[in-house]
């Protein structure tokens, strides 16, 4: 939604707990907003329904119709009819937090692999070993819980590729977006990508909470 209205300065960031200005000129600034947001949804424990609400208020600061976005199912989850038809024609699903929180206590937090493994296994009648950071949070803490739950590999939103010396838990990955061009996306099939992102600040690169 930030990035249907790029190039513009919007003065109504302080409604949503960001800053009063919202800059949606470049992706940095859009990213950082999106930050902002994801953030500030786990820190207060957001349900699924409340953060909702919060995507449909900043649709309609935005001015976007957010009713036509959910009919497209733009912004919606596969149901557990559709995951379960996928998985018999070979498509791989693996692991996430069950409630895309991100708990900073081990407890919770491998409570949720739990609960996304089993549930994954009651529909894809497979067992799922990879994982991927929801929103690209992540803290090093987190290594030894995934361990413990026998995760074998999770990828986070760090630009770059993943070499023999990478971490399997801290694995970089490219995130390809609507805003990515095509040639960007060659640029990193070829590798020139991850060369140039690590002469700049990778706009895609998500940097773990510092405060919590």
């Amino acid at each position: 939604m930030l990035w249907k209205r790029r190039g513009t300065v919007l003065n109504k960031g302080k409604e949503l707990g960001v800053d009063e200005l919202m800059d949606l000129r470049t992706e940095l600034s859009r990213h950082r907003i999106v930050r902002k947001l994801v953030v500030t949804s786990e820190a207060a424990g957001l349900t699924g329904a409340q953060k909702n609400e919060l995507a449909a208020r900043l649709a309609r600061l935005l001015e976007i119709d957010y009713d036509e976005l959910l009919a497209k199912r733009l912004l919606q989850l596969m149901n557990p009819r559709e995951i379960a038809q996928l998985a018999t024609e070979g498509v791989d699903f693996q692991l996430h937090t069950h409630c895309h929180r991100t708990p900073t206590d081990e407890a919770l937090f491998r409570q949720q692999i739990q609960d996304n493994r089993r549930r994954l296994q009651e529909l894809t009648k497979s067992s799922a070993v990879h994982f991927c950071y929801p929103s690209g949070v992540y803290q090093l803490e987190f290594l030894p819980w995934l361990q413990g739950e026998k995760v074998v590999s999770a990828t986070t939103c760090d630009a770059g590729l993943a070499t023999s010396g990478s971490n399997a838990l801290l694995l970089p990955r490219f995130v390809d977006t609507s805003a990515r061009s095509a040639i960007e996306f060659e640029s990193w099939l070829s590798g020139v990508g991850s060369w140039l992102a690590f002469r700049r600040a990778a706009p895609q690169r998500y940097e773990p909470p510092r405060d919590q």
